[in-house]
């Protein structure tokens, strides 16, 4: 008995057809051999099929869909983010966009086909997490990685842009006013002592590069010496080729008070543990933190806010404070050219020099050398030297 194949429905240019032993196939007709040509779908679920066509429909191709085909369908929430756990292993978040992952696959949301998540889903997620203790700040985090799941299997032909729900942002500018810091000024007495517990070289740069740019965490840790301009003497915390974000990040003058450090930094990475890139130094701050005998409430992000109510106690435009903390981008019209081009002569001048003021009231309370690099951190940068020149040699 001959095979027949029944229509189903079509999409676009694509059909949908179950074959007599009921395995679906996408059928579509090629022009040049005037003839319908089927593949099959490997499925006898019509809900399957049909999403899968879809799929193909709206990925924009035409013709043999083959290429189409071959991505991994997501349908679940589970789905969808077990496949982004392979894209969140090489970020430097990768801690904490695992966290909100589980966290996730762990909720009432988790089975729950990703094209029929409703506002009522997302608000009830976040009434359970607010019930356990988490702030909406957490919330926002923790959706943000399922949000960024879902733009990327849309982007990636996994979902259908319509199946791609969208996620309410709860986080208010309200909310962004009132929270609490996310760690608690301290003065340059406490970042002394800080620096003075350091043992580890790697750690020692992170804290000299920290005092000096109060930069993001994650924006030290991908830092590469050939982001250096010595020239000019200017360090762009935004590595060539990446998009900026919301979070900033500046080019900044080098501290005049810092120069002995430059001519010891590699090309490469400036912060390594046993030669590899780390995605956070959170251990080695608590362990610094407890030997400093210092309250468990400062961190990295201590030493921004410290800086931010620094240079405010100096009188520094909060323009400039904005621009150097990466929370605004540099204004650019005429007015304001002189100040936030970063080859003028002035640029940034009152904020550097309240910068350098911060750090040399560091330095001079600590007893590990500062405005030079300390024997420890010379040993380390040879290394990453010796390491890059091997490397290059083969």
């Amino acid at each position: 008995m001959p095979a027949t194949f029944t229509p189903i429905e079509d999409f676009g240019e694509y059909s949908l057809v179950r074959h007599s032993n009921k395995v679906y196939y996408i059928a579509w007709y090629d022009p040049a051999q005037r003839q319908t040509k089927r593949r099959s779908l490997k499925t006898k679920v019509n809900s399957d099929a049909m999403d899968r066509v879809r799929q193909v429909s709206e990925s924009g191709m035409t013709g043999d869909p083959l290429a189409a085909l071959g991505a991994k369908l997501v349908r679940t929430v589970v789905d969808l983010l077990d496949d982004h756990r392979d894209y969140v292993k090489d970020l430097a978040s990768v801690e904490a966009e695992t966290i909100h992952i589980n966290l996730i696959c762990a909720s009432a949301i988790a089975n729950k086909r990703v094209a029929a998540l409703t506002r009522r889903d997302f608000e009830a997620l976040r009434d359970e997490w607010v019930a356990k203790g988490a702030k909406i700040s957490t919330v926002s985090r923790r959706l943000s990685t399922l949000r960024s799941a879902i733009k990327r299997a849309a982007d990636n032909k996994q979902l259908a842009e319509k199946d791609a729900p969208k996620i309410p942002e709860f986080r208010t500018a309200n909310h962004v006013r009132a929270a609490e810091p996310k760690g608690d000024p301290c003065g340059t007495e406490a970042l002394a002592r800080l620096y003075d517990a350091t043992e580890e070289p790697h750690l020692q740069v992170y804290w000299a590069v920290l005092f000096a740019t109060a930069g993001r965490q994650t924006s030290i840790l991908e830092l590469e010496g050939q982001q250096i301009d010595r020239e000019h003497s200017l360090v762009d915390l935004n590595p060539k080729g990446r998009v900026q974000t919301d979070k900033y990040r500046p080019v900044l003058p080098i501290l005049q008070s810092l120069q002995p450090w430059l001519d010891l930094i590699p090309q490469g990475l400036l912060i390594m543990w046993r030669d590899k890139p780390i995605a956070s130094v959170k251990t080695g701050v608590r362990r610094a933190i407890a030997r400093a005998d210092l309250p468990n409430d400062i961190n990295s992000y201590s030493v921004r806010h410290s800086l931010g109510r620094f240079m405010t106690r100096e009188g520094i435009d909060p323009g400039q404070i904005s621009v150097w903390l990466g929370h605004v981008r540099p204004p650019q019209n005429n007015k304001t050219t002189l100040i936030y081009s970063p080859f003028a002569p002035t640029y940034m001048i009152d904020a550097r020099q309240a910068v350098e003021k911060f750090v040399g009231e560091i330095a001079a309370r600590a007893k590990t050398p500062l405005l030079t690099p300390p024997d420890s951190v010379k040993t380390y940068l040879q290394r990453l030297i010796a390491v890059e020149k091997r490397n290059r040699d083969g």
